[in-house]
């Protein structure tokens, strides 16, 4: 018995068998988009990456909407639809980033530096042409503007490229590229470009119409007719004409012998007939130093004449205790999708310049 119980206790201490396999196998996960989502938190500069990223993609599609103007593009549709279109593909790529980062998809990295490059080359286009072109087309606060969103195009760029929680949220070895991304460049670099040819090729033909008009037209006109290409209009008895050219534009003023009555007008593509746009006309054409007299407008109608829709404002100035009055239209061919601005300072009122707009017509 008590062998039994030494023989128990010797074998109660004896170390265990060596196992060369007794340690356990670490597993090396699967990574998916779901382990990622259960294992990874979007924090911190992520997060005010897609904040900036959705709201750039908003501003983007909203901006050209909301400032489309057929005269700044030389009247062409395709032209003008070129931003908009832009603008609705970036933000269709910020939602698509804005999804694929939440739901970690493989393709997310590489979606959001290509939204980046396009923001960044759009930006740089619109830089290169302000500088180019100057005050015609961008201000200094633009500029500035513009400016600032290439830094951070950049800044955004090498985040992506060397943020440890990018890569944690999406890892190197997780991130693929699928056909749709490619597809995606292509119609990037293939559908503006079309659209921007066609509207060139556009605003060329129709200058070159433009001149056949005036060829065409200059020996059937009359000694006191004048034509632009795009309008026809008669000189008033008594008046002068004389022909000026004001950023790529004709412009004709009508002065009588005395001086005592002017007439200014001229001709351009556009296809917005809203108040809204006859009053960006207006405060564009008003005498530099109106406000340094008393003035009221006294008169702001809608009107129609030979078939042609007009904005009709007339403002009185008074000058030393005499009363001027500045008669201002904005005249609308919808089907041609062209207008006429008319300004007339004279010291009566609608008379002679219904007189006068009455012998307008487009071409």
């Amino acid at each position: 018995m008590t062998d039994d119980f030494a023989k128990e206790e010797k074998e109660e201490i004896l170390p265990p068998p060596h196992n060369n396999n007794s340690e356990v196998a670490v597993e090396t996960p699967i990574i998916t988009s779901e382990y990622l989502k259960a294992n990874t938190k979007i924090r911190g500069w992520l997060i005010l990456f897609l904040i900036s990223l959705s709201c750039g993609g908003l501003i983007s599609a909203i901006a050209p909407i909301a400032t489309f103007n057929l005269s700044e593009c030389g009247g062409s549709i395709a032209l003008a639809m070129t931003d908009v279109v832009i603008g609705i593909m970036m933000l269709g790529m910020a939602i698509y980033i804005l999804y694929s980062f939440i739901n970690r998809r493989p393709d997310t990295v590489f979606a959001a530096k290509t939204y980046i490059i396009t923001a960044f080359v759009s930006n740089l286009s619109e830089f290169l042409i302000g500088i180019i072109y100057g005050s015609d087309t961008l201000d200094t606060k633009e500029m500035a503007q513009i400016f600032k969103s290439l830094i951070f195009s950049v800044i955004w760029f090498l985040y992506l490229i060397y943020s440890k929680h990018v890569a944690e949220i999406i890892p190197k070895s997780y991130r693929k590229k699928f056909i749709g991304n490619y597809i995606l460049i292509i119609a990037l670099a293939v559908i503006p470009s079309t659209l921007f040819a066609i509207g060139i090729y556009e605003i060329t033909s129709r200058q070159d119409q433009i001149t056949e008009n005036i060829n065409k037209l200059s020996s059937q006109l009359q000694e006191n007719e004048r034509t632009d290409g795009k309008i026809i209009f008669t000189i008033p008895d008594i008046y002068k004409c004389e022909e000026t050219e004001t950023d790529g534009f004709k412009v004709y003023n009508l002065e009588t012998a005395l001086d005592l009555v002017s007439i200014t007008l001229l001709s351009d593509y556009d296809s917005d007939d809203s108040k809204k746009n006859f009053i960006e006309y207006w405060e564009a054409s008003k005498p530099q130093d109106i406000n340094e007299y008393e003035h009221e407008i006294v008169t702001d109608e809608v009107r129609t004449i030979n078939n042609y829709k007009y904005f009709y404002r007339v403002t009185k100035i008074v000058i030393d205790e005499t009363e001027q009055y500045w008669q201002y239209a904005l005249l609308f061919d919808d089907k041609k999708q062209k207008i006429c601005v008319i300004s007339m300072l004279d010291y009566n009122t609608e008379t002679r310049f219904l007189e006068f707009i009455k012998g307008i017509k487009f071409l």
